[in-house]
């Protein structure tokens, strides 16, 4: 089944209810139908669901088709093409009230994602949005490659999709805890390249979770095992040393 009735199913309704995004199984009748029944001649099916039916199976031989590269034929029955042009109608309307926005990244990848989103999310590029920066409804982001570019909308997607009003930390039991947990497992110059991006980004979420990521890397670690994790090479000579201890001995204590 085709991706665009799959998506619009879920959202019409038709007779007061919502289309299944598989076909259900036929009604049980005393006899039992064949797989290639007529159900739009059985007066005791549901005549919306014979329709249904129908256009599935119109929908499932078109994609068929398309895989072999044969031509796709136009529904023959009017009701049928009148369902089909119903939901034709409304997969448009849906995608017209999204408005995206394309991001270029410093290696020339380029990503497709909602502006309200990333507006949300981003505080450069709500900034850019609102100035009218777009070049041809793109926004190149300089600093930010497509590997890195790629995480942060995958964070975005995730944080900023839902149509809340602003960004909410997530307890323990939720599921975004988890997502966010697993999220900054990664090596570490990509912790780093994700903390550079976010704050360059001026997602303060992201960069706040980034930091907490190192910050709990660096817990109970000594100024040397903490040099030795993060493969920090000391450029200070003794004197310089002993005066920032002297300076900051509260945090020596």
């Amino acid at each position: 089944m085709s991706h665009r009735l799959k998506m619009t199913c879920s959202m019409l309704g038709l007779n007061g209810r919502a289309l299944p995004a598989t076909p259900p199984p036929p009604p049980q009748l005393e006899q039992e139908s064949q797989p290639d029944a007529d159900y739009s001649s059985d007066d005791t099916v549901d005549p919306w669901f014979a329709v249904w039916h129908e256009a599935y199976v119109a929908d499932a031989e078109a994609e068929a088709a398309t895989q072999w590269g044969e031509q796709q034929q136009a529904p023959t029955d009017p009701e049928q093409a009148a369902i089909l042009a119903s939901l034709n109608a409304v997969s448009l309307s849906k995608r017209q009230e999204i408005k995206m926005v394309l991001l270029v990244s410093s290696d020339g990848e380029k990503f497709e994602v909602a502006d309200e989103a990333i507006g949300k999310a981003s505080g450069m590029i709500k900034g850019c949005l609102d100035e009218d920066c777009a070049t041809n409804g793109q926004v190149p982001i300089p600093n930010v490659t497509g590997r890195i570019l790629s995480r942060i909308l995958e964070y975005v997607n995730k944080h900023f999709s839902e149509p809340h009003d602003d960004f909410q930390i997530p307890n323990a039991d939720d599921p975004l805890k988890r997502f966010d947990d697993a999220f900054v497992q990664v090596d570490q110059d990509t912790l780093f390249d994700l903390i550079t991006a976010a704050n360059y980004l001026n997602i303060n979420s992201l960069l706040d979770l980034t930091c907490k990521a190192v910050a709990d890397q660096m817990r109970g670690k000594t100024t040397e095992e903490t040099r030795k994790h993060f493969n920090i090479v000391n450029d200070y000579t003794p004197e310089e040393e002993e005066e920032v201890r002297r300076e900051n001995s509260w945090a020596f204590e």
